[in-house]
């Protein structure tokens, strides 16, 4: 709470407004009753919004009615937690009575819809709006496309819905809604953004409407929702400045950022593989390569197949907080071994080396046989 506070003081209302630091429990399973209660005082102490992930899945749920004797939305119920300034975000394994729980308090549900849908899960995402549930779309780690979450939402709450006549509810503009006004509502700031009304920022968005896969459209909200593309957007205003015009960001450069982001992303792929290798190399002695080489192999194969995922995922130490999903199908999943080089015999030194299947990488582990 102490860092929270340290954050809140120094960071909250900086950039003319755009910064707000919102206090956070993570997770149910993690969070004390006073933990809960502390932060939610805070919240109201600051008429600040805040937030937990919540229900999001099957282990989640098992682990708190296995030491709680209750579902996760009745354990933060207890401690007084839901309510209307908290956004919880994913829902997706909620049942009939949690539902009307989260109704009855007025908690508002992050829909993270692309997320939901890597997981094979459609959130009950119509019921918790019957039940009184405000709902806001958000993106979740490798599902960062605007355009990709609000039409996965329309299409999978579709799916789930027992309506007379398929395919009707909810339309594009209820998904446009979700994504702007109920984000606005999310955070705190319904009245000051989400909508374009006399008195509220400037925010907008410029879409260039005459791009092919947009024309013909009866009902331009419907075409952008059903087929737009992150690159339909020509110019970004926020609160009246313009930070990208004619697809050119103007508060930084562009290619350099991105290519600061590649080379740290890199660095830390090939430290934390080098670690990995270096690792390898000393557990065995004498060095036995076949079981080196099979030990890093096995890693990458069980990242891929998700089989021995905490063993894999904690020695690695890949980007704390980023799901695994973000790292199944990237370079490193399709590394192949090179034939291990003897430089010689007789206490010579042994290379082992990995490469990228692209040539771009390339970690050596270096072993001196005995």
């Amino acid at each position: 709470m102490q860092r929270i506070d340290d954050l809140f003081t120094a960071w909250h209302g900086k950039s003319q407004g755009r910064i707000s630091v919102f206090p956070a429990a993570a997770l149910a399973e993690t969070s004390s009753p006073e933990l809960l209660k502390a932060v939610r005082a805070f919240a109201e102490k600051h008429a600040l919004g805040y937030t937990i992930h919540l229900s999001q899945s099957r282990a989640e749920v098992d682990f708190m009615v296995r030491h709680h004797g209750i579902r996760p939305p009745a354990f933060l119920d207890r401690a007084g937690f839901l309510g209307p300034r908290l956004f919880a975000a994913h829902c997706r394994y909620v049942d009939a009575a949690d539902i009307a729980l989260l109704g009855r308090t007025g908690t508002i549900v992050t829909h993270q819809a692309a997320m939901a849908a890597n997981r094979g899960v459609i959130p009950p995402i119509a019921a918790l709006r019957t039940a009184g549930c405000p709902v806001a779309n958000g993106t979740d780690n490798n599902t960062n496309d605007l355009f990709e979450v609000m039409r996965i939402a329309l299409l999978t709450e579709r799916i789930s819905r027992n309506d007379a006549n398929p395919g009707v509810r909810p339309q594009p503009e209820d998904m446009l809604e979700d994504a702007t006004l109920g984000g606005a509502r999310a955070v705190q700031q319904g009245k000051a953004v989400g909508s374009l009304e006399v008195g509220k920022k400037a925010d907008l968005l410029v879409v260039d409407t005459r791009r092919p896969h947009l024309v013909p459209a009866g009902r331009i909200v419907s075409a952008w929702i059903h087929n737009g593309q992150p690159s339909d957007i020509e110019s970004v205003m926020v609160d009246g400045q313009f930070v990208m015009r004619n697809r050119k960001v103007l508060t930084m450069d562009e290619d350099n950022t991105s290519d600061s982001a590649a080379n740290a992303g890199r660095k830390a792929l090939v430290d934390n593989l080098q670690k990995e290798l270096n690792a390898a190399i000393q557990s065995t002695t004498p060095p036995n390569i076949p079981a080196i080489q099979q030990r890093i192999t096995d890693k990458i194969v069980a990242a891929v197949k998700k089989e021995t995922l905490k063993d894999w995922w904690a020695p690695w130490g890949l980007f704390d907080a980023v799901d695994p999903d973000d790292f199944i199908g990237a370079d490193f999943v399709t590394f192949s071994y090179a034939q291990i080089q003897n430089a010689g015999a007789n206490g010579l030194p042994i290379t082992l080396e990995c490469k990228s299947s692209d040539g771009s990488y390339t970690i050596n582990g270096r072993i001196r046989s005995k």
